[in-house]
C-alpha cells in the first residue's frame, strides 16, 4: 500500500460483485475474466476513454491488464474495479485514480523486491492482544519486522496514531514500515522490538507465593516514564479531552451492564450475585464502608471538580507488557489504543496524560500480581473466601486492596515528572484511571475464571475509587496513613 489512508468501504459487496459480473456480460468484453492483474474501468463514453487511457499509460508497464467496460446507464461517474491483490475486487472512483495508481505500483514493486531478495523467514508467533488476531515476527532482507494483523478499522486508527507521533518528532513506537488492508483485515508492519523485562526486574515473590512490585526497583520504568512525560508536555493543548467523561464516569456505569461483563460474571458468580455485587457493602482497610454504586455516584457528582482541562497525545493502554526496547535499547511502546469498548473514540489519539499514567499504576499494583496468580493456579491466595459474606465484604485481607508501597513510589515519580503541568485534579484522576483499567479486565474470561479472581479485581476497582475520593477530600490516598478515619 501507499502512504494514502485506505478507505474502509472499498471491498465490493456480493450485490455489487453480481452487478459487476452482469456488466461484464452485457458489455461483451470477450474472454476478460477476474484476474489478479486486472483493472476494469466502468463508465459511459466519452468519460470512459480518457480515464482508461490514463490508467493504461500508468499501469500497463507494471503488468496490469486494463479492461474498459462501457456502461451507458451509469451516468457520468467512472468507477474502477481493481483485482490486483488477493481478496474480493475493490471499488475505486475516478477521483481516487491517482491513489489507485500509487497503490498498484507500490504493490508490484514490493512484490518484485521480494522476488529479488532472499525469502522472508518466520521467527516466532507472539500472543495477540485483545485488538489483534495475530502478531508475527519475521526476518527479511530489509531487517527484522513484526506484522500485527487485526480488524481494519482498529489497525488503521493505530497506524495513523503512530504516524502522527513520528511526524511530530516523537519516536515513541516501533518504526512503522508498512500497512496492508484486504478483506476487512489489515496488517501493520513495524520494526521488531524486545520486551523490557519489567516484571522480572521490578517484581519479587513474597512468602505467600504472590508477586509484588518492589519500590526500590521502580527505577526500571524511569526511562520510559521520562519519554512519556516529554511527549505529553510537548503535545499539551487546552480543552477537555472528548473521551474523558466516558473513561472517568460513564464507563463505570455502562461496562458492568454490558454483555461482555455479564458473559464472564454469570457463570463465575451467578447472575443474582453479580447483580448484587454493585451494591454490596465493602469495608476498606481505613475502616470506611462504601459500595461500588456509591462510589460511581460520587464520580458523577464531583467530576466537574477534578476533570481534565487539557489534552495531549496519549498511548491509551500502557501496561508492563507494552513497554519495550528498540534495537539500541531505547524505550518503545506497543499496542496503543484510541477506541474504547466500541463506544467512544479518542480523536487523533488524544486524551488525558494522567489516564495513561494511571493505567500503568494499575499494572504495578495489583494487576501483574493477579495475572501471575492466575497463571500459577494460585487465585485463592488473592482473597480469602471467608472475607465474603451476604451483604458485606471485609476487604482488609484482600491482597488487591491492601496498600502497596510501590504505589507510593510510583506516585512520587509521576509527581516529579509532571510538576510543571499537573493540575489540582491530576492525582484523583490517576486513581480513577487505575480503577477504570482494572474494570476492563472483568470482560476477559481468559483471566476471570474463578470467584476469587473476579472479587479480587472488583475490590481493587472499589479500592482505587475510594483512594480517588480520599484525595479529593484532602486525605492521603494510602489507607494505612489514616486507619482511624472511621466510617464515611
Amino acid at each position: 500500500m501507499t502512504d494514502h489512508a485506505p478507505r474502509l468501504d472499498r471491498s465490493m459487496s456480493l450485490a455489487e460483485l453480481a452487478d459487476f459480473v452482469a456488466d461484464l456480460g452485457e458489455a461483451d468484453v470477450g474472454s476478460a475474466g477476474l484476474g489478479t492483474a486486472d483493472l476494469y474501468v466502468l463508465g459511459p463514453d466519452p468519460a470512459l476513454v480518457p480515464c482508461a487511457a490514463k490508467v493504461r499509460e500508468q499501469l500497463e508497464p507494471f503488468g496490469m491488464r486494463i479492461v474498459p467496460v462501457p456502461v451507458a446507464e451509469r451516468g457520468p461517474t467512472v468507477r474502477l474495479v481493481a483485482t490486483h491483490r488477493p481478496g474480493p475486487p475493490a471499488l475505486w472512483t475516478e477521483d481516487e485514480i491517482d491513489d489507485l495508481i500509487g497503490d498498484i505500483r507500490a504493490e508490484r514493486l514490493r512484490h518484485w523486491a521480494q522476488c529479488a531478495a532472499e525469502a522472508p523467514r518466520l521467527r516466532t508467533l507472539h500472543r495477540p492482544g485483545s485488538d489483534s488476531i495475530g502478531v508475527v515476527e519475521f526476518d527479511c532482507a530489509a531487517g527484522r519486522f513484526v506484522a500485527k494483523v487485526g480488524p481494519e478499522d482498529v489497525m488503521l486508527a493505530e497506524q495513523e496514531h503512530v504516524r502522527r507521533a513520528y511526524e511530530n518528532g516523537a519516536a515513541i513506537f516501533p518504526v512503522p514500515r508498512g500497512y496492508d488492508a484486504r478483506g476487512g483485515l489489515a496488517t501493520r508492519i513495524m520494526d521488531a522490538v524486545e520486551g523490557a523485562g519489567l516484571v522480572e526486574r521490578i517484581f519479587r515473590r513474597g512468602p505467600d507465593g504472590l508477586l509484588r512490585a518492589a519500590p526500590s526497583e521502580l527505577h526500571a520504568v524511569d526511562e520510559h516514564l521520562g519519554v512519556l512525560a516529554t511527549w505529553y508536555a510537548d503535545s499539551l493543548d487546552e480543552g477537555e479531552p472528548e473521551v474523558a467523561r466516558y473513561l472517568y464516569v460513564d464507563r463505570f456505569v455502562t461496562l458492568p451492564s454490558s454483555k461482555a461483563c455479564q458473559r464472564v460474571a454469570d457463570p463465575v458468580l451467578g447472575a443474582a450475585t453479580y447483580s448484587a455485587a454493585l451494591d454490596i457493602a465493602v469495608t476498606l482497610p481505613d475502616g470506611s464502608r462504601t459500595s461500588y454504586r456509591e462510589l460511581v455516584s460520587w464520580l458523577a457528582e464531583t467530576y466537574p471538580e477534578w476533570r481534565p482541562t487539557r489534552s495531549s497525545a496519549v498511548h491509551g493502554d500502557i501496561f508492563t507488557s507494552n513497554l519495550m526496547r528498540g534495537a539500541e535499547g531505547e524505550p518503545r511502546f506497543i499496542d496503543p489504543r484510541s477506541a474504547w469498548d466500541g463506544a467512544v473514540d479518542s480523536p487523533a489519539g488524544r486524551g488525558d496524560p494522567f489516564f495513561d499514567l494511571g493505567t500503568l499504576l494499575h499494572a504495578i499494583s495489583p494487576m501483574v500480581t493477579i495475572l501471575d496468580a492466575c497463571d500459577r493456579g494460585a487465585e485463592s491466595a488473592l482473597l480469602p473466601l471467608e472475607a465474603l459474606s451476604d451483604g458485606h465484604i471485609d476487604a482488609a485481607a484482600a491482597v488487591t486492596v491492601l496498600d502497596a508501597a510501590a504505589r507510593t513510589a510510583y506516585l512520587d515519580r509521576v509527581a516529579d515528572l509532571t510538576r510543571d503541568w499537573a493540575d489540582d485534579g491530576s492525582v484523583v484522576r490517576l486513581h480513577v484511571a487505575s480503577a477504570c483499567s482494572l474494570l476492563g479486565w472483568l470482560k476477559y474470561d481468559k483471566t476471570v475464571r474463578t470467584p476469587s479472581v473476579w472479587w479480587a479485581v472488583f475490590l481493587a476497582v472499589i479500592a482505587d475509587l475510594a483512594r480517588a475520593r480520599r484525595v479529593h477530600e484532602g486525605f492521603d490516598p494510602i489507607f494505612s496513613h489514616d486507619s482511624t478515619r472511621g466510617a464515611s
